[in-house]
């Protein structure tokens, strides 16, 4: 993880530049952004979203039901720091297997950032200065947001790579 204030070396996000408006308008927009990239009417294998690159990256639909739990993980988290005086929280889901479909997979990621987005609206003023820990140290409210919003955006670019990857004649087999 990059730090609160970072730019993401990986996916380019900068954190320094998304209010929570900016956050909730982000999360509402994830489920939208993710079905274009995984139902795609004019892929012949629609098993592809299921298929890992040759370098063990895991697939498009296990990054999908990764960004699903986290804003669920996020949102439990910022109505945690709300409510509680410096609460240790979690940022990032623990283990995440999808077995499931791709349509129950996009099914939580639309219930999760609909989650995600209404704690983070829900939070008001001096509440995103107050803080919860993260394995011991302290995270404030905006930054958690900020997280959530990062990761959405950060495994949709992977999945993007990773499916270009694995589709026929993508960089994998070139």
């Amino acid at each position: 993880m990059t730090g609160p204030t970072e730019r993401c070396p990986t996916c380019g996000f900068n954190p320094a530049t998304v209010s929570p408006a900016d956050a909730v308008a982000a999360a509402r927009s994830y489920p939208r952004r993710w079905r274009a990239l995984l139902v795609r009417p004019d892929d012949d294998d629609p098993a592809i979203v299921r298929r890992r690159p040759s370098s063990g990256e895991p697939s498009a639909l296990e990054l999908a039901a990764h960004a699903a739990a986290t804003f669920t993980t996020v949102a439990d988290s910022l109505r945690r720091v709300q409510a509680q005086d410096a609460p240790d929280i979690q940022i990032d889901p623990a283990g995440v297997a999808p077995t499931e479909s791709l349509a129950a997979v996009l099914e939580r990621l639309t219930m999760g950032a609909e989650t995600l987005a209404g704690a983070i609206d829900a939070v008001r003023g001096k509440e995103w200065e107050r803080t919860g820990a993260v394995t011991g140290a302290p995270l404030r409210a905006v930054d958690v947001a900020r997280h959530g919003v990062h990761r959405g955006i950060h495994n949709l670019r992977r999945a993007e790579r990773v499916i270009d990857e694995v589709r026929p004649g993508g960089a994998s087999r070139g």
